[in-house]
């Protein structure tokens, strides 16, 4: 049972509470077709102690795709923005979004095509299963958070929003 002050400061509009429900991880498919789709991922920042001078991330698939693209990341190992007949691959800030902090979601489009003999527009056997995000810190620290439940469509809220309840 809540405390008598409780009630009172949350039927005056007094008391605020920190949303807990933004997921940590969405992908939301903007466009699909048999052989792919092209989503946007999110990652929540909030587990991050400070700004970030880099990230890089780590992500696995379901399944070998034919190809991984990306834009506003650089992909590990190469010089283009895609990869080809991987499962595995691993992406870096761009010059131009180094920066992070805990009161934003990472935004990131990408498309994924099947292999050749796929044909299914529904289905996740191509979908990320887990992304490895390692950053580091103005301060010359490092940090790391593993995403592996992923919400389909974009987040429903801000990282550590806050609303007055009542």
């Amino acid at each position: 049972m809540m405390p008598t002050t409780f009630w009172i400061l949350l039927a005056l509009g007094l008391y605020q509470v920190t949303v807990s429900s933004a997921q940590d991880a969405c992908v939301y498919k903007s466009h699909t077709w048999s052989h792919g789709y092209v989503a946007k991922l999110y990652l929540n920042q909030d587990w991050l102690t400070g700004s970030t001078l880099s990230w890089n991330l780590t992500i696995v698939f379901n399944n070998k795709v034919k190809e991984f693209k990306i834009w506003d990341a650089d992909i590990a190992g190469t010089t283009k923005n895609y990869v080809l007949d991987t499962a595995e691959v691993t992406v870096t800030n761009k010059c131009y979004n180094p920066i992070l902090y805990s009161c934003q979601f990472l935004e990131l489009s990408y498309l994924v095509r099947f292999p050749d003999d796929i044909s299914n527009e529904g289905t996740t056997d191509y979908d990320i299963q887990t992304v490895l995000e390692a950053v580091s810190y103005n301060d010359g620290s490092e940090g790391t958070n593993n995403y592996a439940t992923f919400c389909d469509g974009q987040p429903t809220a801000s990282p550590g929003t806050t609303v007055a309840l009542g």
